[in-house]
Order: C-alpha cells, then sequence, then structure tokens
C-alpha cells in the first residue's frame, strides 16, 4: 500500500507533461547543447556540476518529442519518492504515512521546477542523483 501513492504521482506527472504542459518541454529542449563526442563529455565534466549538466542535457534530447520527454520527467520524480521510501524502510508501518507523505511533497515540489521555463533540467536531476547515492551507500555500509 505504501508504493500506490508513487505510482499515482509518476502517472499523474506523466499526464500533465504530456498533455497540459507539452510546449514547454519542446521549448526547453531549443536551448540544450548536447554532442556525443568525447572532447564534449570531457569540457562538461570538467566544471563543478558538469556530470549532472551533461547528464541533464543528454536527457532534454527526448523532449523533442513531448511524450517521450513527459514519461522521461514522469520516472525522474517517480525515482524521487521510491527513493525516499527505500531511505526509510527501516520505519515501522505506524510512521509509513509520513515517510510517503514526504516523498509525495518531494516529488511535486520538485515538479514546479520544470514549471518556470528559465529553470534548468540540471537542478532536478541533482537532487535526484543525491537522493539515489545516499541510498546506495546506505545500502552498502549496512
Amino acid at each position: 500500500m505504501r508504493w500506490i501513492p508513487g505510482v499515482v504521482v509518476t502517472v499523474f506527472l506523466g499526464c500533465f507533461f504530456a498533455f497540459a504542459y507539452w510546449g514547454h518541454l519542446s521549448h526547453a529542449e531549443d536551448y540544450q547543447l548536447f554532442q556525443m563526442t568525447v572532447d564534449y563529455f570531457f569540457d562538461c565534466v570538467a566544471r563543478p556540476g558538469g556530470l549532472v549538466n551533461y547528464v541533464a542535457r543528454f536527457l532534454t534530447q527526448f523532449f523533442y518529442y513531448p511524450v517521450l520527454g513527459a514519461f522521461v520527467i514522469a520516472l525522474l520524480y517517480g525515482s524521487m519518492y521510491y527513493g525516499v521510501m527505500l531511505l526509510y524502510r527501516e520505519w515501522d508501518n505506524a510512521k509509513n504515512w509520513i515517510v510517503s507523505s514526504v516523498g509525495v511533497m518531494l516529488s511535486l515540489l520538485a515538479s514546479t521546477l520544470m514549471l518556470d521555463l528559465t529553470a534548468v533540467y540540471s537542478g532536478t536531476l541533482a537532487l535526484v542523483m543525491t537522493l539515489w547515492a545516499v541510498v546506495l551507500w546506505r545500502c552498502l555500509v549496512q
């Protein structure tokens, strides 16, 4: 039962970006440059936050097709919810509603970053990558 809100949030955000806000995805794709060359990779990674920017620019290329871009965004925000759930999986059942509501609110609040036309996709991706790095570290330590 605790995984159902993540599915609902993922489907809601996917439908929102696919049907209600699809023009933004095409607009965001126009402003991103991505090249599949080694020089471009090393140029991006050499800067602070470069790996996140490189991955964000790669994922932004899927925004050319708004439905595919909405699918990528929905998976990104859905993974944010499930990352929070995995981070606090040891909590007892009495506190599951707290963790679930934090996961849903984090996903919805982070999705508002994508509603701004000047916001970059890298900030949201940095949140998700950091969250999953903590989940992976916690799994390796235990």
